[in-house]
């Protein structure tokens, strides 16, 4: 069988070929018209009236003065392009060479259309298909999107676990201990797990089997993602800082659910109050409603009850919990319109 075609590149010290546009000198391309993202925006403005309450979302703001929400959207902001940089690291490792700034800008594009969509996997779905048609990479561009959420629910599990052990210490203090021993060997499980799935032995177990079906359609098409996968195996330094940009970004979330609750006068002692953030941040992360809605304020009220938090404050927060992220992302609206920019170049690349 002749061997795939690979897109033109360097190669990475680690051995990986790195994929960068442009790297065959100039060639013209007519700008073709911006249907999908006209498209999206379409979708955007027409789930505007099916998914959100405007009246809500209007009382919610009042609640709070002008220059609170400009903090409140700087702290999102911040999160935003933090989570923008953080893909863009994961490109890199896998071997893509794109602009941070078109990185950053695919981000913001998928992120505020993914608002909309039923789940995150919308959002993710655009990113895909934006960074691939931007690379010619498309196995390494979803392999580094498997590898995002998979880092993202990790540390997320891990942060909600801390919390629920704070969270039920605070609430049934006659046996803390219990609660703190069991939380830590989640956090040792889940770790344990994490490591296993990243583990060269995996990669190559599965790797070698793979290998034996490759003359059928589907079997190399899963064998060339799951070496992009691997990749990320081989650079545990660079997944590693990746994970704890996870953490920092997990921080940002937390600090803007905290700041909305100062900012709405809500009195509560601060470490309950981010124990049980930390559990509101990770049943949302669940995709099953557009962004959350619905799921978040039903979590909100049930979770922040337990530290005498009222049904309208908690609802409040959620509220505004969700708009304050949707206003940061706005400028993805703007990309929307204007489309992604063509490689500087490039010929027809092929795997």
């Amino acid at each position: 069988m002749a061997s795939p075609v690979m897109p033109t590149g360097s190669t990475s010290t680690r051995g990986i070929p790195t994929f960068e546009p442009g790297t065959d000198g100039p060639v013209r391309k007519r700008r073709r018209p911006n249907w999908l993202g006209w498209t999206l925006a379409i979708v955007v403005l027409v789930g505007c009236t099916f998914f959100l309450d405007l009246e809500e979302l209007l009382s919610g703001l009042r609640r709070l003065g002008p220059g609170e929400i400009a903090l409140l959207v700087l702290i999102s902001t911040a999160d935003r392009v933090l989570m923008g940089i953080k893909w863009w690291h994961l490109l890199g490792i896998a071997g893509v060479k794109l602009p941070l700034l078109q990185v950053v800008r695919i981000f913001y594009q998928g992120s505020f259309a993914g608002v909309f969509l039923p789940s995150h996997v919308g959002g993710d779905v655009l990113r895909a298909y934006w960074a691939s048609e931007a690379s010619g990479a498309p196995h390494h561009v979803l392999a580094s999107l498997i590898v995002e959420r998979l880092l993202g629910m990790v540390c997320a599990i891990n942060v909600a676990v801390a919390g629920g052990m704070v969270y039920a210490a605070m609430l049934m203090p006659e046996r803390p201990w219990l609660w703190i021993a069991g939380g830590a060997l989640m956090l040792v499980g889940i770790s344990t797990a994490f490591a296993l799935a990243m583990s060269s032995r995996v990669h190559a177990f599965v790797l070698r089997h793979l290998a034996r079906h490759r003359r059928f359609k589907l079997a190399e098409t899963l064998h060339r993602f799951y070496e992009a996968y691997a990749s990320f195996g081989a650079d545990k330094q660079g997944l590693a800082a990746n994970a704890l940009l996870t953490l920092l970004e997990q921080m940002l979330q937390m600090m803007l659910i905290y700041g909305i609750a100062l900012a709405l006068g809500i009195t509560a002692q601060p470490v309950a109050f981010l124990a049980a953030t930390a559990l509101y941040m990770f049943v949302i992360r669940i995709p099953v409603a557009p962004d959350g809605w619905g799921i978040g304020e039903l979590t909100a009220i049930g979770i922040y009850a337990l530290i005498d938090t009222s049904t309208t404050d908690a609802f409040s927060i959620s509220i505004i919990g969700h708009i304050i992220p949707m206003l940061a992302l706005a400028p993805g609206f703007l990309f929307l319109l204007r489309g992604s920019p063509e490689p500087p170049a490039a010929e027809a690349r092929r795997f």
